[in-house]
C-alpha cells in the first residue's frame, strides 16, 4: 500500500499556493489575473486532482470497495428495476448502467464520479469565484478534496448541487430545481439543496440575511437534541472515528469548529467591508447569498461536530465558503493588506495539514 503522505499533500498544495499568492508578471501582462490563466488553472486541477480520485483502488475511502460491489451487482441484473438499491438512489443507479454499456469493470464509475465531482466543483469556482487560485487552495485544506474520496454517492449530490446553484444564478429555477431533485436520487442528503432557494425568493438582503442567521443558531440550538433523538432511533449514524470513519476524527479534535471561528471572523471583515465600502449592487447580493448558506455549515460545525450525521450535512454548505472568502477579500482595496491577509489565510489554513489535524488517506492506484 502506498499513501499519500504529508510531504506530497504539501507539495501539491503550495504549488497551487505559490500560483496564488504571486502575481507573476510576464511583460505587463499579469497571469494571474487573466482570464485564460483561470481557465488553464481548473483544467490543470481537473486532470491532476481529479485523476488522484478516479484512479484509486478499491482500498482507498470508506466505501469505494462497497460500491464496487454494487457495480457488479448492478451489471449483473437484466433489468434495473431489479436492481435492489435502485429504488433507494435511481439517478446514480441510471448513471452506473450508463456506464456498464461502456465497461464492465466498476473503475469506470469510480472515474467518471471522481472526474465530476472535481469538475463540477472546479466549474463552480471558475464561474463564481473572484480569485479562482485561492478558492482551488481553498477547496483542498478545507478538506472538501478529501472528503471526496469517501462518501461517493453523497459528493456527487453534493457537486450537482453547485450545479443547480448556478442555475438559480443564471435565472433558470425550474432547472435548478431539477437538479436538486436528480441531487436526491444520488443521496437522500440532496434534500438539503432546498435550503438555498428561499436565496432566490427573498427579495429584501438584510432581511434574507437576518433569517438565515436567526436559522442557522436555531438549527444549531435545536438540532443537537434532535440529534440525540435522531441517533437513539437509527444507531447506524452512531459511528464515528473508532467506528472506522477517519474522516470525523478532525470533528472531536475541535480543529472544524476552529476552522469554523476563522471563517466567521472573515465574514465579519465581509460586514465591515460590506458598510464602510461601495459594493456593486451584483456583489451585495452575492454576498449575501453566500454568507447566508455558509453559516449553515459555520455553526454546525461549531455545535454539532460529534454528530456524524451532521458532519456529513455541513458539507453541503460548507463548499460555498470557497467562493465566499475571495468575494470578500476583493473589497480590500490597499493591495499590500489584501496580501498580508491572503497570506495569513493561506498560512493559518495549511496549519492543520503541518500538525496532522486532518488526516492523509491511504493511497494506491487500481492498477497496483
Amino acid at each position: 500500500m502506498q499513501y499519500i503522505n504529508i510531504y506530497s499533500v504539501t507539495f501539491l498544495i503550495w504549488t497551487f499556493a505559490f500560483l496564488m499568492l504571486g502575481h507573476v508578471k510576464v511583460g505587463n501582462c499579469i497571469i494571474g489575473k487573466s482570464k485564460k490563466f483561470d481557465k488553464l488553472a481548473v483544467m490543470t486541477f481537473v486532470l491532476i486532482f481529479g485523476s488522484m480520485i478516479a484512479f484509486r483502488a478499491e482500498s482507498v475511502g470508506t466505501d469505494t470497495r462497497y460500491y464496487n460491489q454494487l457495480f457488479k451487482n448492478l451489471v449483473g441484473v437484466d433489468y434495473i428495476w431489479n436492481f435492489h438499491e435502485f429504488w433507494k438512489y435511481p439517478v446514480y443507479s441510471v448513471i452506473g448502467r450508463l456506464l456498464s454499456f461502456v465497461s464492465k469493470d466498476p473503475q469506470i464509475m469510480v472515474a467518471f464520479t471522481g472526474f465530476f465531482i472535481v469538475g463540477a466543483n472546479a466549474f463552480f469556482i471558475y464561474r463564481m469565484s473572484r480569485d479562482v487560485m485561492l478558492s482551488l487552495y481553498l477547496y483542498v485544506v478545507l478538506d472538501l478534496y478529501m472528503f471526496a474520496f469517501n462518501i461517493t454517492r453523497q459528493n456527487f449530490a453534493m457537486a450537482v448541487i453547485l450545479l443547480a446553484y448556478l442555475r438559480f444564478e443564471d435565472s433558470r429555477p425550474k432547472q435548478g430545481i431539477a437538479l436538486i431533485f436528480l441531487a436526491m436520487g444520488c443521496h437522500s442528503l440532496g434534500i438539503l439543496g432546498f435550503a438555498m432557494v428561499p436565496l432566490f425568493v427573498i427579495k429584501n438582503q438584510k432581511k434574507m440575511r437576518q433569517i438565515y442567521l436567526c436559522g442557522s443558531f436555531l438549527f444549531a440550538a435545536v438540532g443537537i437534541r434532535l440529534a440525540t433523538l435522531f441517533v437513539r432511533i437509527f444507531s447506524f449514524y452512531t459511528l464515528s472515528s473508532s467506528s472506522g470513519f477517519s474522516f470525523f476524527e478532525a470533528d472531536s479534535s475541535g480543529n472544524r469548529m476552529y476552522t469554523a471561528f476563522l471563517i466567521l471572523a472573515i465574514e465579519g471583515v465581509g460586514l465591515y467591508l460590506f458598510r464602510v465600502h461601495e459594493w456593486s449592487e451584483e456583489d451585495r447580493l452575492k454576498f449575501s447569498r453566500l454568507a447566508s448558506i455558509s453559516n449553515i455549515a459555520l455553526f454546525s460545525m461549531i455545535f454539532m461536530r460529534h454528530y456524524y450525521a451532521f458532519a456529513r450535512a455541513e458539507r453541503f454548505f460548507l463548499q460555498f465558503v470557497v467562493v465566499l472568502i475571495p468575494l470578500i477579500l476583493s473589497y480590500v482595496h490597499k493591495k499590500n493588506n489584501y496580501r498580508i491577509i491572503k497570506y495569513m489565510l493561506a498560512a493559518v489554513l495549511f496549519l492543520p495539514y503541518v500538525t496532522k489535524l486532518y488526516h492523509y488517506l491511504p493511497y494506491a492506484n487500481f492498477w497496483n
